[in-house]
């Protein structure tokens, strides 16, 4: 854990201020507490497959982990999913009623099923473009699932405006989630792709 590198996003200060100043506490503990879980089931996916994290980024709203590159198709596409997967299985347990209910667990559910959503589409640097660019690398050329990645990341950011622009304009009990959903968003376009090439890959 020594060797890990620590840096800041360029919105994480916004993020924070949000966090403090403008989102209510209950919110503010629900979109921190997906995204770290999130995180987390990353990091543990990658370990079952040796993956060392090597760097921490300081996010608008939370932090992520860059981690050795997999040595398998399988591999990226297991730790990809890992993170969607947890969300949904907080959702699940939650609507099990084993979680005493309060303000914090309803956003906690709220969150981690947007955060969810929002990773599973197939847009490049999100989980879901991992996934989709894995699955399709390991039946086709890499060019062609380039392309194909490329034509699903064009059409869900197009549906992922189509939200915002509803969210703005209809969801007037929704303003946090339009806030969460354009942080997400700037973090995903302005990531760098600083990972290394696929090496290895079966």
């Amino acid at each position: 854990m020594k060797n890990i590198k620590i840096s800041v996003h360029p919105l994480a200060a916004a993020g924070i201020f949000l966090l403090c100043t403008v989102i209510p506490q209950s919110r503010a503990f629900g979109i921190i507490a997906a995204v770290l879980c999130h995180e987390a089931a990353h990091v543990f996916a990658g370990r079952l497959f040796s993956m060392k994290v090597r760097r921490a980024v300081l996010l608008p709203l939370g932090i992520s982990f860059e981690m050795d590159a997999p040595r398998s198709y399988a591999a990226e596409f297991a730790v990809a999913a890992a993170g969607p997967l947890i969300n949904i299985l907080i959702c699940a347990l939650i609507k099990t009623g084993l979680v005493p209910l309060s303000a914090g667990v309803d956003e906690l559910f709220m969150f981690s099923a947007s955060f969810a959503a929002l990773n599973l589409m197939p847009i490049r640097s999100l989980d879901g473009g991992t996934m989709l660019l894995s699955a399709t690398s390991a039946v086709f050329s890499q060019d062609t699932a380039e392309r194909l990645l490329d034509i699903s990341g064009a059409a869900a950011l197009a549906l992922l405006w189509l939200v915002g622009i509803y969210i703005f304009f209809y969801g007037t009990e929704n303003f946090t989630l339009l806030i969460f959903v354009s942080f997400m968003f700037a973090a995903a376009v302005m990531k760098s792709d600083g990972s290394a090439k696929k090496q290895n890959m079966s």
